[in-house]
């Protein structure tokens, strides 16, 4: 009796020990924060410059979907569909050559497009020797595109955003809700095939998280650059593949603050690098309508986000590699857009992502 006596207290303490040890997981808030932030760019930057699948059918393509009259080739061919400088698809599949946002370079007006975004996220992120973390956000991004400009070799465009962000990160023994807001700037320059965008945002959050002691709050600042570079191959004048690199940089603030629990919680700003090869395909359905289907490998580098609690160094959290693949379907009906999208991810973060997008050109 004796012996399971024993038994039963070892079973018992290990069993506190453990629990105590998931309750500290509310030190990793911030940390928990940056790397969702880290997503949640990935998101806004594929937005921007286009790299997420719902956006390729109107920007920088080739496909055609009927003959046209070689008189209107405007000297070089083949130029049906060529969306930097010859408009975009209409709501029966032809391209409006004049009016809307190209044709004659003297037409072109001061701002392109507006246009509207929502992204809705919900994933599973695995973090390095940590619990996996329940990943949901929002996004609601605004924009315009500036007329284009001709340069010796191409066409540039520049564009501003700016929205709004809401997320949560949670598991058993952490539950943060954050809310805040970004901008930012791109620019995409396109030569025949080749093209190369830029993208720039400034953003904050602030964060409420609770825990088994109650509730911390404490704020995340970020600055990020990103690019991609792709090229267009056409075949049989229908199906677009768009072979493309992707790397983008975003510095993170961490906060320090004092938990309910009456612990000091210092965390160092994070470097947050990514690289991500991906290949695009769009088709030509029927009717002006398009579908996309893309791929990414999210290749992921963590510099900086040092923690230490009370002045005792606690090992820090790195993010894993991940896969990303989606379908997108969009539509033209007379100057407006409509585009969604629907991406699934897999590896280091898992789950589903899905949009809507409106755009109008004027």
């Amino acid at each position: 009796m004796k012996q399971y006596a024993i038994f039963a207290m070892l079973a018992t303490v290990s069993a506190t020990y453990t629990a105590n040890a998931n309750n500290n997981d509310y030190i990793y808030a911030n940390s928990v924060s940056a790397h969702s932030i880290t997503t949640l760019q990935h998101a806004l930057f594929n937005t921007v410059i286009g790299l997420k699948p719902d956006t390729i059918s109107t920007r920088n393509t080739n496909v055609s979907t009927h003959n046209i009259d070689s008189t209107k080739l405007y000297g070089r061919a083949p130029m049906y569909g060529e969306m930097p400088t010859y408009g975009e698809y209409g709501d029966d599949g032809t391209v409006f050559n004049t009016g809307r946002n190209g044709g004659d370079e003297n037409m072109w007006p001061t701002i392109n497009n507006v246009w509207i975004d929502w992204q809705h996220h919900d994933t599973d992120m695995k973090l390095d020797d940590f619990n996996r973390v329940d990943n949901r956000y929002d996004l609601l991004t605004v924009g315009a595109t500036g007329g284009r400009t001709k340069l010796e070799l191409g066409t540039s465009e520049w564009g501003a955003f700016a929205g709004f962000a809401r997320a949560n990160q949670h598991n058993q023994w952490i539950d943060t809700d954050s809310r805040g807001g970004y901008f930012g700037l791109y620019n995409n320059y396109n030569v025949n095939n080749f093209g190369i965008s830029f993208v720039g945002d400034a953003g904050a959050v602030n964060n409420n998280s609770k825990n088994y002691y109650g509730n911390d709050e404490f704020a995340n600042i970020w600055l990020g650059v990103g690019a991609r570079a792709s090229y267009k191959i056409t075949i049989d004048n229908s199906l677009l593949i768009i072979p493309n690199m992707y790397a983008a940089y975003t510095w993170i603030y961490s906060a320090d603050y004092t938990s309910d629990s009456g612990i000091k919680i210092n965390n160092d700003n994070f470097n947050m690098l990514e690289f991500a090869p991906g290949i695009t395909m769009t088709k030509h359905i029927t009717d002006g309508w398009f579908m996309n289907l893309d791929g990414q490998y999210i290749i992921n580098f963590t510099n900086g986000g040092d923690l230490s609690v009370n002045s005792t160094k606690i090992k820090k959290l790195d993010s894993e590699n991940y896969w990303q693949y989606g379908i997108g379907l969009s539509k033209t009906v007379h100057n407006f857009t409509f585009q969604g999208n629907l991406n699934r991810y897999d590896g280091g973060l898992s789950g589903w992502g899905f949009g809507l997008n409106i755009k109008y050109v004027f």
